[in-house]
């Protein structure tokens, strides 16, 4: 092993472990906070684990929504939907992801939240390009760069011009 191959290993080494710290902090919070918290705490777990165990995610996720409905989190709702359209999406189950995706603009139309409609809006209009539709894209990522706008997400903004150019 030469000398870069060394620092690249440590280097990914301390991220782990420094990750997996991270999540057994989260855990940790976990378990002392009250009821009404718990959502937004099992979503950031849910998040971390995206990539590195989908099927764990899910468990935390489904816990959020569990909790979310209990005290009518929608924010916290949609949050958790839009994590498994993700989840799907990256398993390529685009009919499982779009149906997430719908159900994330439910709960954030309800939760009045703008940027988190112009990310699950510009989500679902992938899936929708991905599975070849064209037009509904194009509708898709009009109504998301709307929201983009509203909320000054000028990166988000771009990203989405980005992609319907590449559906034209």
């Amino acid at each position: 092993m030469n000398i870069t191959t060394k620092i690249y290993t440590l280097i990914l080494l301390v991220i782990s472990i420094n990750i997996s710290a991270q999540n057994d902090s989260l855990v940790n919070v976990l378990k002392t906070q009250n009821n009404n918290a718990k959502a937004e705490t099992l979503n950031l777990l849910g998040r971390a684990l995206i990539k590195s165990n989908p099927e764990k995610s899910i468990e935390y996720i489904n816990q959020s929504i569990e909790y979310s409905t209990k005290f009518n989190q929608n924010k916290e709702i949609a949050q958790s939907y839009l994590y498994l359209a993700v989840i799907n999406k990256r398993a390529t189950k685009y009919t499982e992801a779009k149906e997430y995706y719908k159900k994330a603009i439910t709960n954030a139309k309800i939760a009045k939240d703008t940027m988190l409609l112009s990310k699950v809006y510009n989500g679902l209009a992938q899936i929708t390009l991905n599975m070849g539709n064209y037009e509904d894209a194009i509708n898709l990522l009009s109504i998301s760069i709307k929201y983009k706008k509203i909320t000054n997400d000028k990166q988000g903004e771009a990203s989405a011009y980005n992609t319907l150019g590449n559906v034209y």
